[in-house]
């Protein structure tokens, strides 16, 4: 059996990650994953969403994080859906979701 290797890679300009699978030199499989954003009433963005291309919002394969605010609007960070960044949540429920 191969001896295969996955690496996971981050494309800042088209926000883009690739989770490739590799033999020796040789790719396998390649995950393309593209953003899906939320804002709120302020038009500030709340939430941010990754999953495979072609992902239903119904179904849970999305990593989703939850931007948080000063009383400012200086944004202070993200939290996680489920407090991890595992691809297993719904975009549809992302308002119901618990985040830390």
């Amino acid at each position: 059996m191969p001896d295969l290797k996955r690496v996971a890679l981050h494309d800042p300009l088209t926000e883009k990650d690739h989770s490739i699978t590799v033999d020796n030199e040789l790719v396998v499989s390649e995950t393309i994953r593209t953003p899906m954003l939320a804002y709120d009433s302020s038009n500030k963005l709340e939430y941010f969403g990754k999953a495979a291309v072609g992902s239903a919002t119904s179904s849970g394969v999305w990593q989703i994080k939850n931007f948080t605010y000063d009383s400012n609007s200086n944004l202070t960070g993200w939290l996680f859906a489920d407090g991890n960044g595992s691809y297993d949540n719904v975009w549809d429920n992302r308002a119901s979701l618990s985040y830390s």
